[in-house]
Formats: C-alpha cells, structure tokens, sequence
C-alpha cells in the first residue's frame, strides 16, 4: 500500500522514549450515486471518514467493513486500496498507521455508534467527493482533532486526485 503522507504537528518537539503503534482502517466509503460518506463530528466542528481501531488479532479488511457497519450502517464491498498515513502524536506518545480502502455500499442498515461517538456529535452525511474535501478543509485546534482532520483531509484529496 502506498504511503500518502507521515503527518507531525508543527512545532512538536517532544520526543518519547516508547512510542505505543496504533493501527486503524479507515474507508472512502461510496454509495450508488457515487457520494462519499463523511461523519460530521458536530461538538467539535470538523468531519471524518468512517473508520477507527484495529482490534488485536483482527485482519485489516475485516476491521473496515466494521468499521464501516458501526459508523455509516453499511456493509460494504472493498475495491481498492488507497493508502497509508503515519501520525506521529509526541503530545499523546503514539503513532498511528492508518490504512485506507475504497469501498462501495452493498447493503445499507443501521448506525451502531459507540456512546462516545454519540456525544461528540457524529452525523453520517453523503456528499460529492469535491463537496466532501471542501466541508473537511476546516481544522479544529484540539490537537487529537486536528490529526484526525487533516489525515481525512488527505485521504479524500488522494481519492479524489486517483479520480482524475
């Protein structure tokens, strides 16, 4: 798969003697009118693409049509990888790879979003790939959040670039 980008915050300098890896698949998930779904995370203003966590053991394509389950209530069919992004997060002493797929809506059901989910706000919403860049160009200051913006962020403009 390949690497899109290795994301660090501006002026992080904090260097950590033992780094926790984090993995998680994430998916540019497409419906059959050909819009992506993005998760408008409404408390604290920024959107996301359906996806999270890698459980211990679990297989990475399994992980996303979970994912995929839970947050956009769709099982799905993979068609592509995307690629890889690397967030190294000093303030929170991990990294995280996060492997993304293209993937279309096969049957669609219901949300099951955590409790957590469910207090930040998530509202799955459909969009053009252009209009779904454009909504996910905002960057929250939150510095969990701003990862998570701007991986998303990156991922919609790769697909997006993969189009043309």
């Amino acid at each position: 798969m390949k690497l899109i980008k290795e994301l660090r915050k501006e002026g992080d300098t904090a260097k950590c003697r033992r780094w926790e890896v984090r993995r998680a698949a994430r998916t540019i998930l497409l419906n059959a009118k050909g819009e992506v779904a993005i998760i408008n995370v409404t408390r604290d203003g920024y959107y996301k693409i359906p996806g999270g966590g890698i459980e211990d053991g679990e297989d990475i394509r399994i992980a996303v049509e979970r994912e995929a389950s839970e947050e956009a209530g769709c099982k799905i069919k993979v068609q592509d990888d995307l690629g890889i992004i690397i967030e190294y997060r000093p303030e929170h002493e991990f990294v995280q790879i996060s492997f993304c797929f293209v993937a279309k809506v096969t049957e669609e059901g219901k949300i099951n979003l955590t409790e957590k989910e469910r207090e930040e706000g998530f509202i799955l919403e459909w969009h053009t790939p252009e209009k779904a860049l454009e909504l996910m160009e905002a960057r929250p200051n939150m510095y969990h959040h701003w990862f998570m913006a701007t991986r998303d962020y990156e991922f919609m403009k790769e697909y997006i670039s993969c189009q043309k």
